[in-house]
């Protein structure tokens, strides 16, 4: 994911850049990109706990996170009364990159977060009643 979030930056980069008069910082757009690697990770920590729970429901869980953050930050978007429930929103704690600079702690939390349910999912799966052949 790492890879993939530098490999965003570079070609957001290399995108902005092969036009004329735009200027938009190398490094800017690769945090950029590395940004979207703590939330992604979370993500699939959520992922990783179902499957250790419930395999054939991993996938959807993933989706239904991903869509529920998107459907939240859109709905509080347009409705006050209920910007509250951006919290309940993933993308609510990532930083707008690269229009506003990322605050360190906030990835770093979500990574160990992340690196919890890891460790979640590991102990759940070691308990399963998987057998061998």
């Amino acid at each position: 994911m790492v890879v993939a979030g530098l490999v965003a930056g570079l070609a957001c980069w290399a995108g902005a850049a092969s036009h004329q008069g735009v200027h938009p910082g190398f490094t800017r757009l690769l945090g950029a990109g590395l940004n979207v690697v703590a939330t992604a990770l979370l993500v699939l920590g959520i992922g990783a706990v179902v499957v250790a729970l419930a395999p054939r429901l991993a996938a959807p869980a993933v989706y239904a996170v991903v869509i529920w953050s998107l459907i939240l930050g859109l709905l509080t978007s347009m409705v006050d009364s209920v910007r509250w429930l951006d919290h309940l929103s993933l993308f609510h704690y990532m930083a707008l990159a690269p229009a506003d600079d990322p605050r360190p702690a906030t990835p770093a939390l979500t990574l160990l977060a992340a690196l919890a349910l890891a460790g979640v999912a590991i102990f759940l799966y070691d308990r399963r009643d998987l057998r061998t052949a």
